[in-house]
């Protein structure tokens, strides 16, 4: 496997952890630094992973390249929409996953996710629920 250069600029000022070999991240680069990923046993591309919610208003799209799968979340809907989603990813030939919640103003479109396609990446959106705007 080709070793990560972690001197790209997409590594700048994120929490990421690799493997002693340097090829595999353990934990997706990212902003914040989200305790509780599991380890599974099952094989996770098995499982639904669904790309929208709250009635087709809330999307996750694939915006990468043949190297990273960079996972955007877009709120089209005319309310604040809290989503729940779940990410998933192979370290060391073991399924890993993790759960983040986030909340998207209308319209609001924000990347959540980004991971070599190598390590078989995909994101989820686990729920979904719009807010109503006069409940704000």
């Amino acid at each position: 496997m080709k070793k990560i250069d972690l001197n790209d600029p997409k590594l700048k000022g994120k929490y990421y952890d690799v493997n002693d070999e340097g090829t595999e991240f353990s934990i997706p680069p990212r902003d914040f630094l989200d305790l509780g990923i599991e380890k599974v046993d099952e094989d996770l591309s098995l499982f639904v992973c669904n790309s929208t919610g709250c009635s087709n208003q809330v999307k996750i799209t694939d915006r990468g390249n043949a190297e990273y799968a960079w996972y955007y979340l877009d709120n089209l809907s005319e309310t604040d929409a809290t989503i729940t989603i779940e990410r998933r990813w192979i370290y060391e030939g073991s399924w890993r996953r993790e759960t983040a919640q986030c909340r998207l103003y209308p319209g609001e479109i924000r990347e959540v996710f980004s991971f070599p396609r190598n390590q078989n990446p995909m994101c989820c959106i686990t729920v979904c629920s719009l807010t109503n705007v006069n409940n704000r």
